[in-house]
């Protein structure tokens, strides 16, 4: 037999149910479904309609079942790495923190995010739109 949570959100209103029939283990639940919508609109209003009908008009259910076991991996092992970039010495603007929306930043600048670093080269300049999405384009 199914069960019923209370806490679920099932949405109930008074109407006509002619013609539906109540069979097999659903009409258990139903009698369960309209007994707590009666008891909770006493709760709320001070009084049950003994009289009015319901209809079902929306029921929100959840299945779950055990998930997968999940085994963790020994932590990796650092490796030095080596590498090589081209580099210059260059005076530039840095900017702490996300810029105000309309900012604009010339190049050469580095913008300094909590989450990352956005390098303005030369040849782009960076605007802050009014969400404050960094912008980037190319002035040549």
């Amino acid at each position: 037999m199914p069960t019923y949570d209370k806490r679920s959100q099932a949405l109930v209103e008074n109407a006509d149910r002619k013609g539906t029939e109540r069979i097999g283990p659903l009409a258990n639940l139903w009698t369960r479904l309209a007994e707590d919508f009666a008891a909770e609109h006493e709760a709320r209003y001070g009084y049950r309609d003994r009289e009015g009908r319901l209809e079902l008009v929306t029921i929100r259910v959840t299945a779950t079942s055990p998930g997968a076991e999940v085994g963790l991996a020994a932590e990796p092992v650092p490796e030095p790495r080596r590498g090589r970039r081209a580099a210059a010495r260059a005076e530039l603007e840095v900017v702490h923190g996300p810029p105000l929306p309309g900012s604009e930043i010339a190049a050469p600048a580095v913008i300094e995010l909590a989450e990352s670093t956005v390098l303005v080269p030369e040849g782009w300049f960076a605007r802050v739109d009014a969400t404050g999405t960094i912008r980037m384009r190319r002035t040549r």
